[in-house]
């Protein structure tokens, strides 16, 4: 146990790599935790018990230097401290916002109408597995037809701890639509170490209990050759190509290799999860491989053949040998030359980490996405730092299907007294405020109810 306190210690700050994308990443234990939280890091050591743990974040700029994402909260505005009481009474309360009035996919927004007449936002809900389940094909008809006329708000959670849904429903009297997961810590070589993790019952409830859309990636730690090396390249930092040795690309060559044998096992145990959210009729905007032609992730260090042929290898697995059919696969390889194939995606993803308050509708990087294939793709904002202007989306013609903000000091800071309180670092209040009230959004409880959703789509 003390080895693996030592090892947890030496968990890496996570550096801006490639300077186009970033994993941010995080390394949890399962006990009692305290988060720190320093000016200038780009990690988050959590300490608990037996365990130490820490959570890596870095931050696209956009070819830009990088800013100091950890700062404490002085600088941060006076609007920040409205008390619950406060906030809640200047907003409109969960009960005024009804289901029925909600389903914005049957309306016709008063902002951006030549956005949602236009054709190449008319996608047809077909996906690429043909037996998906009723569950997966209604929300895909969900997406489809809300698709160029709104944006589901979305937001990642934390590992260790978990205040980002609470701390949104805090300051704008709403929760998210979207909800992130992460099977990182469900990885063999992570399991083999002492960590555990509990998003897959998150994922369940928020489903089941909250009427909330999942979406989960896999922060996938190499299956062996991790490097161990402080201060940033230990066995807590395995996703990252610097902290391992592990080639992909001889993996896939050689079938009959330890390495494929390890990436078919590591498959496998993911699958042991999604098995439950099948069983629990939890659909999932599944998204594998993320930002791969970034190369800092081991899935891309060796070029794009590789990392198609394991994806392709990782969608026959699950769809075929495991039976997964409540799988919506959402490609995050962010260049058309690691592009697997419009038979292998449903929905196209974008990462995308812009400057701190930088509220532009990310025009540039959609109509890049868009270049990725001919077919008519829905295409989502699958992380971000900054919270796009959804009034700037409907002027540029760039209708992102949800955003999902990253976790943390995205979201959040602490003040003296240890309560966590939004951070205006990279999006105001008010125009956090804004997106969450905007005709253009939908929020949890604006979200159908999905059982009768299902029953008269189908």
């Amino acid at each position: 146990m003390e080895q693996l306190r030592k090892a947890n210690e030496e968990e890496a700050k996570k550096g801006h790599e490639g300077g186009e994308q970033e994993g941010r990443e995080q390394v949890s234990g399962e006990l009692k935790s305290v988060e720190q939280e320093s000016r200038g890091q780009e990690g988050r050591e959590q300490v608990s018990g037996e365990h130490v743990s820490v959570e890596h974040e870095s931050k696209e700029q956009e070819g830009r230097e990088q800013e100091s994402r950890e700062q404490e909260s002085g600088e941060q505005e006076s609007g920040e401290h409205e008390s619950r009481g406060q906030v809640n009474g200047e907003l409109e309360s969960r009960e005024q916002v009804s289901n029925k009035q909600a389903n914005k996919e049957l309306q016709e927004p008063e902002h951006g109408e030549k956005v949602a007449k236009d054709p190449k936002f008319q996608v047809e809900p077909v996906l690429v597995h043909p037996a998906a389940s009723p569950e997966a094909r209604g929300l895909m008809r969900y997406l489809c037809s809300i698709y160029g006329r709104s944006m589901l708000t979305g937001q990642q959670i934390g590992v260790l701890s978990t205040p980002e849904l609470d701390l949104i429903h805090e300051v704008t009297g709403r929760y998210p639509a979207v909800a992130g997961f992460d099977f990182m810590n469900y990885s063999p070589s992570r399991v083999e170490r002492g960590v555990t993790c509990r998003d897959t019952d998150l994922a369940i409830d928020w489903w089941k209990n909250r009427c909330g859309i999942v979406t989960f990636c896999w922060h996938w730690n190499a299956p062996k050759d991790l490097i161990d090396l402080p201060p940033d390249r230990t066995w807590g930092s395995g996703f990252y190509t610097k902290a391992t040795t592990f080639d992909v690309k001889k993996a896939m060559a050689d079938t009959g290799s330890e390495e494929y044998r390890l990436i078919l096992r590591d498959i496998d145990a993911i699958a042991v999860e999604l098995k439950r959210l099948a069983d629990a009729r939890v659909p999932v905007l599944w998204r594998p491989l993320h930002e791969a032609s970034g190369g800092w992730f081991w899935w891309g260090a060796k070029g794009p053949e590789p990392c198609i042929a394991l994806w392709k290898l990782m969608y026959h697995r699950l769809t075929y040998e495991h039976g997964l059919n409540h799988l919506i696969w959402v490609w995050n390889g962010q260049h058309a030359d690691w592009y697997p194939g419009d038979e292998f995606v449903d929905i196209m993803g974008e990462d995308i980490y812009a400057p701190v308050r930088d509220y532009s509708s990310q025009q540039e990087r959609f109509r890049t996405a868009e270049s990725y294939t001919r077919t008519s793709k829905i295409i989502a904002l699958s992380e971000n730092g900054v919270v796009p202007d959804p009034d700037r989306m409907a002027e540029d013609g760039t209708p992102w299907a949800w955003n999902c903000t990253w976790y943390g000091t995205f979201v959040y800071r602490e003040e003296e007294d240890g309560r966590l309180a939004y951070s205006e670092e990279y999006t105001e209040l008010e125009q956090l405020r804004k997106t969450y009230r905007h005709p253009r959004t939908i929020t949890l409880e604006e979200l159908p109810d999905w059982e009768e959703w299902m029953k008269k789509r189908e």
